[in-house]
């Protein structure tokens, strides 16, 4: 949302640009009684400003800010702000921030977001929900022991079993994050959106296949003997001991993989790996698979663009917002509709703090920095 040509004085005076005018519309603006509401209660309830002017009074930062505003028009050259008082200056920032906010609450509609669980599939079909708050161990038909979850992470690497390997196959919805250690000692990072499918135990199997819908980082335990195999949508990705990510939604065309160390191949899921033809990934490369045509092309990536998220943190450098849109659906789990088809195609260049930043903060960064509008209608968010 932004404040619309009539309120610019209010941006004016915080950036050192506003006239005699701008100033002379900011004093009649704040003699109205529902404004200077609007400034008293948020004044009031900030805690932030209570605790760094101590005794702060609402009513008296507001007289000194008129008397200090009507100081300033007389005779002297306004576009500064900190040619008013430090008192007064604290105020109108305050208060400039505090309308900004206060005004988007009243005009946009709480979002109300579901809250889904992680989910494990056990190999006999029953789903168990886990919290990522629980403690709790994971037992196989007959009641042995085979995993421990601690938080929000599902550790099978201590289980001594010897069984016949079985299959779970645990499941993120969006807004959710998960980590699982393999019984090899691999560990895997599960983004919102994602599942995979995996043996409780590696014992007899020739290769460590697991399969992947959605998206990981892969921290592969070292085994020369046994290959370590994602099979993720139409494509195979095989590793000795290595560090990688996968993105293979289902909905996106293209799977890629970008590799952080070691060496990965990538072929066709159809195919046996031949490592004289196939695509061999280096440190730093990221190979993009094609499912329509089977093609794999290859670039040089930061490889911190595509791994951040494994630490709550997602980077757009030069995104398509239409690839935006996608992302901040599955990261808070909401419906974003985009009306701008112009605007879909744009690229945009933006940081989120998944963990500590609301998809309602996302889009009043994206508003305020790049003018991009939305509203709330039936819970989902429009963006026109």
């Amino acid at each position: 949302m932004k404040l619309g040509k009539d309120l610019d004085f209010i941006v004016k005076s915080l950036v050192g640009e506003a006239s005699v005018d701008d100033l002379d519309k900011l004093s009649v603006w704040l003699r109205k009684p529902k404004n200077e509401a609007v400034f008293k209660t948020f004044v009031k309830i900030n805690y932030a400003m209570d605790y760094n002017l101590k005794d702060f009074d609402a009513d008296k930062a507001s007289e000194k800010l008129l008397n200090a505003i009507s100081e300033e028009k007389r005779g002297r050259k306004i576009g500064v702000i900190r040619k008013l008082s430090g008192y007064a200056a604290a105020a109108l920032l305050l208060f400039s921030t505090a309308y900004y906010f206060l005004q988007y609450k009243e005009e946009q509609p709480l979002l109300q977001i579901e809250q889904k669980s992680v989910t494990l599939q056990l190999d006999d079909g029953a789903v168990k929900t886990l919290q990522d708050t629980d403690t709790l161990a994971v037992r196989s038909n007959n009641g042995t022991t085979i995993g421990v979850q601690t938080g929000n992470v599902l550790d099978y690497s201590k289980s001594n079993t010897a069984e016949v390997p079985t299959y779970s196959t645990l499941t993120v919805p969006y807004g959710k994050r998960f980590n699982l250690i393999l019984a090899d000692g691999s560990k895997v990072y599960l983004n919102s959106g994602s599942s995979l499918r995996y043996p409780v135990t590696f014992a007899g199997e020739a290769t460590r296949k697991v399969i992947l819908k959605g998206e990981a980082f892969f921290e592969v335990a070292k085994d020369a003997d046994h290959p370590f195999v994602v099979e993720a949508q139409e494509l195979n990705v095989r590793a000795l001991g290595t560090s990688f990510n996968v993105s293979a939604y289902a909905e996106d065309i293209l799977t890629g993989v970008v590799l952080v160390e070691g060496a990965v191949g990538m072929y066709a899921k159809d195919k046996v790996f031949n490592a004289d033809t196939d695509v061999i990934l280096r440190p730093g490369m990221m190979g993009n698979f094609n499912r329509t045509d089977q093609t794999v092309d290859t670039r040089v990536v930061n490889t911190l663009v595509y791994t951040s998220w494994t630490q709550g943190k997602v980077v757009f450098r030069n995104a398509p917002f239409e690839n935006i849109v996608m992302r901040l659906q599955r990261l808070y789990n909401v419906t974003i509709i985009n009306n701008n088809e112009t605007l879909a195609k744009e690229t945009f260049n933006a940081s989120i703090e998944v963990d500590r930043e609301s998809v309602e903060e996302v889009l009043n960064y994206f508003n305020k920095i790049y003018d991009v509008h939305y509203r709330i209608v039936q819970n989902k968010i429009v963006i026109d």
